[in-house]
């Protein structure tokens, strides 16, 4: 029997570098990123941003980048719902949307 490929591997080599326009801003933070998603020849990275401040008050944005290094922050993708409203919803497809 095959030893399955993640019982082969032994060690990993991660690498840490350098990105660029999503990065650190005074007075925000940016959390909670998605996974890195190709379409075509771009790359996006969705990722919520927020006042610097304690609690969640934060909305959804999104960068797109040609190589996976240099981001270009497009701005708000997705505004906080209104408590009641019924869009709750709109935050839970995001990632669902984007793996269409």
């Amino acid at each position: 029997m095959e030893t399955p490929v993640l019982e082969k591997i032994k060690t990993a080599k991660v690498i840490h570098s350098a990105v660029t326009s999503i990065g650190q801003e005074k007075g925000a933070m940016r959390r909670d990123p998605s996974d890195i998603i190709k379409v075509e020849d771009l790359y996006y990275v969705w990722h919520s941003k927020g006042p610097l401040k304690t609690g969640y008050d934060a909305t959804f944005w999104y960068a797109p980048s040609c190589d996976g290094y240099n981001w270009a922050e497009q701005g708000m993708a997705l505004a906080k719902v209104k408590p009641g409203s019924g869009r709750q919803e709109v935050y839970m497809a995001r990632m669902n949307f984007l793996k269409k």
